[in-house]
């Protein structure tokens, strides 16, 4: 473990490198890839990318994969310069190892032949502490550091720059500041895992620390050690004090509590709701009578049918008039027709139903009988 002083780093300072194990030849296939990598990496980070970008070059086995990450509050040309320096420092101090990272307070460098997107790295990694302790309750103050950190993981995990800051009060005098913040390749799921196992990495009983891993990183000071204007983490929550009591209403002299356009919109709601109601009882009532009326009228069809086998029996009306839904059938031709006389001596031509093909012919006979009209006694 490594210790710093509580002053505030220098612009693009160095924090920590590390190579890896296994080499390239000089001149090689591989040695472009990783010329041509880093040119895009520095390139990219000129042209804006939202702090972050990641790529590869060439193809297996010569592939190089590589990223940066600048932390979240710093602005576009301050992530330019960073990832500039960063880059040169790789290939210095990893001259011939395939893979290295390097962190600096306000970026990140990383390339690997092996691949390094969407997976959470935690080695090689490094802890740092503050050389002075806490000396007002540390317990406590450890609990508050770990309160504050868990709450910008969750905020972090969620935000598309996987970025968060949280402050707040300690036990002391100072106010208590907090940053976390994971590579933008990893999801959800993966920025939080990462950032948990880093918060209980970080040293206890300290006033300022922070644990780098290459997939996340996390950090507290008792000083404001980003910039806030950059950030878009929400206030601390704010102290809850009780309800203020409300204030009296002051109603004009000579007038009632309620005033009367609020009266009046009342007693229009309430006009309107009940007209609407009792034209919809009306209207369903008209309409269910009009359906119940017309059944005694197509029971009477039936009952006056030529053929009297298909008239129906008194029992079976009485059935159909009591009950609440019966299917009728057609009537057929009733036993009597109305006609018109032409001729008394002649036939007299009927038209008969339209599922008939021709007309019909019924012969009348005149009758002679005399007409008696009868008055009342």
């Amino acid at each position: 473990m490594l210790t710093f002083t509580g002053a505030a780093d220098p612009k693009y300072s160095y924090l920590y490198w590390r190579c890896s194990d296994n080499n390239f030849t000089r001149n090689s296939t591989y040695q472009s890839n990783l010329n041509l990598l880093l040119s895009s990496l520095v390139s990219n980070g000129a042209n804006g990318s939202c702090g972050f970008f990641n790529a590869t070059a060439g193809q297996n086995p010569n592939r190089v994969y590589g990223l940066f990450q600048c932390r979240g509050d710093v602005t576009t040309s301050t992530c330019q310069d960073c990832v500039d320096s960063a880059s040169k420092d790789a290939t210095e101090r990893c001259p011939t190892q395939k893979g290295g990272i390097v962190w600096y307070d306000e970026c990140l460098v990383q390339y690997s032949d092996s691949y390094i997107f969407s997976t959470v790295q935690v080695n090689p990694n490094l802890t740092l502490r503050n050389t002075n302790n806490v000396t007002i309750e540390p317990i406590r103050f450890h609990e508050l550091v770990l309160g504050l950190m868990n709450e910008a993981r969750t905020q972090a995990a969620n935000d598309p720059k996987k970025f968060a800051t949280r402050k707040g009060n300690s036990t002391t005098p100072q106010t208590l500041y907090t940053l976390v913040q994971c590579t933008q390749v990893l999801s959800n799921s993966n920025c939080s895992r990462c950032l948990q196992q880093a918060i209980s990495n970080l040293p206890n009983g300290m006033i300022g620390g922070r644990t780098l891993y290459p997939s996340c990183y996390c950090r507290y000071e008792l000083y404001l050690f980003y910039n806030e204007n950059l950030t878009l983490s929400p206030p601390p929550a704010p102290t809850l004090s009780p309800p203020s009591p409300p204030s009296p209403v002051t109603w004009p002299k000579g007038k009632s509590g309620i005033s009367s356009s609020i009266i009046i919109a009342i007693v229009a709601s309430i006009t309107v709701s009940a007209v609407l109601f009792v034209a919809g009882y009306c209207f369903l009532t008209r309409r269910a009578r009009k359906k119940y009326n017309s059944v005694p009228d197509e029971i009477g069809l039936l009952c006056i049918q030529e053929d009297p086998a298909a008239r129906p029996t008194m029992a079976t009306v009485v059935l159909m008039l009591n009950s609440y839904s019966v299917t009728l059938p057609l009537p057929q031709q009733p036993a009597f027709f109305y006609g018109t006389r032409t001729d008394l001596n002649k036939q007299i031509t009927i038209g008969t139903d339209s599922d008939q093909s021709k007309s019909k012919s019924v012969s009348w006979s005149v009758d002679d009988s005399s007409i008696t009209e009868v008055y009342p006694r």
